[in-house]
């Protein structure tokens, strides 16, 4: 590798003019720049006239900078006669029509100023071309004429010329944020996206307590359908409805002799036979 040393004092006149040509090529990278975002600007709204009526780009041209104060003039007229007259009032409509021959003046002016930004786009695109071949040409001279004790302070230069454009397209970069906040001023943040913590789906605590109701529900409802499809004869009143004429008593069930009482047998025979008789 090889020692650099920083060219200090007076730059002789190919330096100067190696200089002088980085200063012109930032100017020329920056203009094309900014023509560059203006025309991606106006492409991006140019059938939108109210927004084409809201942007600052127009201020180097005369027609569309007077169409912009005369819709601003119109308008601000028209919301002052509305508090006081109705739609149909003569000046309203005659304000009307004007905001509506302004709004399709609009289009056909910003082809017309697209056009002329698209040529001077090719004009400076050119130039920094230019420009780039005669900046490489002089330092190829100066290279040339001391390559080892200069190329430190082309390095230098090159890192000064990199800043600037990186300046220049940050600022471009936040002048294109304040644009579009300004064309997007009628939307707002009402609740701000939060992480989720839990899965929104299953949602177990409610599907227990479903399955819990609708099992409780359900269950009495099998219940009474049981119920009511049932036919057996399980008490006296069953058998005394449709045999109220032939039923005469009933007798206890004797599964075990041992856990019956004679008595209660005894009872129920006595009841028997006295229906019997009667």
């Amino acid at each position: 590798q090889k020692d650099f040393i920083e060219v200090k004092g007076n730059r002789d006149l190919g330096s100067q003019k190696w200089g002088e040509l980085s200063v012109e090529l930032t100017k020329a990278t920056s203009q094309r720049f900014q023509l560059e975002s203006q025309i991606v600007e106006l492409q991006a709204i140019r059938n939108d006239p109210l927004q084409l009526l809201q942007v600052q780009t127009f201020l180097g041209n005369s027609n569309l900078s007077q169409l912009q104060k005369d819709y601003a003039d119109a308008n601000n007229e028209l919301s002052v006669l509305r508090k006081s007259k109705t739609s149909e009032h003569p000046d309203v409509i005659l304000l009307t029509k004007k905001l509506h021959s302004i709004e399709q003046k609009i289009p056909a002016e910003v082809d017309n100023f697209l056009s002329s930004l698209n040529i001077n786009l090719k004009a400076v695109v050119n130039r920094e071309k230019s420009l780039q071949r005669a900046l490489q040409n002089q330092k190829n001279e100066i290279l040339k004429a001391d390559n080892d004790s200069m190329q430190y302070s082309f390095l230098l230069q090159e890192v000064e010329l990199n800043e600037k454009l990186y300046n220049e397209l940050l600022n471009r970069k936040k002048e294109l944020e304040v644009t579009s906040n300004f064309s997007s001023s009628n939307i707002s943040i009402v609740d701000k996206a939060e992480i989720p913590y839990k899965p929104i789906k299953p949602r177990k605590g409610l599907n227990i307590i479903l399955a819990f109701l609708f099992g409780t529900f359900g269950g009495v409802l099998l219940v009474f359908f049981q119920e009511s499809q049932d036919n057996a004869v399980k008490t006296e009143e069953d058998l005394k409805g449709p045999l109220s004429d032939l039923f005469l008593g009933s007798v206890i069930t004797i599964p075990d002799k041992n856990q019956t009482s004679p008595l209660s047998l005894l009872r129920d025979f006595r009841s028997l036979k006295t229906q019997f008789l009667l």
